[in-house]
């Protein structure tokens, strides 16, 4: 099966700057305190328990170069989600080797829908096996957060937090390890990103509300290699979460797309 998967890493080492900084627009003030960092993860953990529903699009981008192969892929992912009862729609449009494909997901508590023309006049659901359901639906109710909080915490002295205005949190993390694959929660997101890559570099930034210690944005690059076919090849890996709302689903059966309706009424 086509399997998707949401993707996310992140965060933190670098040296510490000055104390404010002034920049066009805004004023951002650098937090070195470690208990102050600190507070800021813990507030964000809890925000993060606390979510019912969220609507996310994600944005993965891999470029792979080597004697034979030079490759970019292109995958954004649009979840629309409930957690209790579990409701998710994911749509997917990926590039690769210069053609599109797009497919798209649906699962509850019960049973897990899965097409790959969706949007066409062809669009056809089919109900996936139970034990790829139960993978799917296990990493869900895994936990709300994108983020490993405790790897920051582990690495709170590197961990760049900077005041930004009155607006939001900025998280900065930047190494030169595999941390970077720890950094992400979901078992589905470490899959979508190149979780074999031996990791040269990378660099993660997040954005959290201030008020509510909610994950506004986060994005990630990292750079390393890969074994492909014998071959070592290098690996360039961007990666964009965007959170554009959260606790604004309250019924789960607005989020059952058209499509998987008419496949149970005529198969179920």
């Amino acid at each position: 099966m086509k399997k998707i998967c949401f993707i996310l890493l992140f965060l933190v080492i670098a040296s510490s700057c000055s104390t404010k900084e002034e920049t066009e627009g805004y004023r951002m003030t650098s937090i070195e305190e470690p208990n102050e960092k600190n507070a800021i993860i813990e507030k964000a953990q809890t925000a993060a328990r606390e979510i019912q529903s969220m609507k996310t699009i994600t944005i993965l981008t891999q470029h792979f170069t080597g004697d034979s192969i030079n490759e970019e892929t292109t995958m954004q992912i649009n979840n629309n989600l409930m957690f209790d009862p579990l409701s998710s729609s994911v749509h997917v449009l990926m590039t690769t080797l210069g053609q599109n494909e797009e497919f798209a997901m649906y699962s509850n508590e019960d049973a897990t829908y899965f097409t790959d023309n969706p949007n066409t006049e062809s669009e056809t659901w089919q109900r996936l096996p139970d034990t790829d359901h139960e993978e799917i639906i296990a990493d869900y109710k895994s936990t709300t957060s994108f983020i490993n909080y405790d790897i920051l915490v582990e690495h709170i002295d590197e961990l760049i937090v900077n005041d930004v205005d009155i607006e939001y949190y900025e998280l900065i993390l930047n190494g030169d390890s595999n941390i970077y694959h720890e950094l992400l929660t979901q078992d589905n997101l470490v899959e979508t990103a190149e979780e074999q890559a031996s990791v040269d570099e990378f660099t993660f930034s997040a954005k959290l509300e201030k008020d509510t210690g909610h994950l506004i944005d986060f994005e990630t690059k990292m750079y390393g290699t890969v074994e492909f076919e014998g071959e070592v090849i290098s690996l360039f890996e961007t990666m964009t979460l965007y959170v554009e709302g959260i606790n604004i689903f309250e019924d789960e059966n607005s989020l059952v797309p058209i499509g998987v309706e008419r496949y149970i009424e005529n198969n179920e």
